[in-house]
């Protein structure tokens, strides 16, 4: 009976490309879902929140190394969503997500 046994669905197919460490890599269209509530165009306190509730300093310092592309006017930082999503995706965040204590 075994020998031939069908499964009704076939398995999964692992893109390796996004295979990483044993876990799916999240893509695009996951974090643009994430974010479909925050603005166009985020500020920092909003910025903090979309990389799991960061401190202020720690996402000034990523945004004055230019680890994030942002703008600056009047005392304001300005982040367009689309960065934060391309910040989140990059190789940078993935070597700074293993020194936070929280990761989206």
């Amino acid at each position: 009976l075994l020998l031939n046994y069908q499964p009704l669905m076939p398995p999964p197919t692992i893109d390796n490309h996004n295979l990483e460490a044993g876990i799916m890599r999240k893509t695009r269209t996951h974090y643009e879902d994430l974010f479909k509530s925050c603005p166009d165009v985020v500020t920092i306190s909003q910025f903090c929140k979309m990389l799991g509730g960061i401190g202020h300093n720690t996402a000034r310092g990523l945004l004055r190394s230019n680890r994030v592309e942002h703008f600056y006017i009047r005392n304001t930082y300005l982040i367009p969503k689309t960065c934060v999503i391309d910040y989140v995706l990059s190789d940078d965040y993935k070597q700074y997500c293993k020194k936070l204590k929280s990761q989206i």
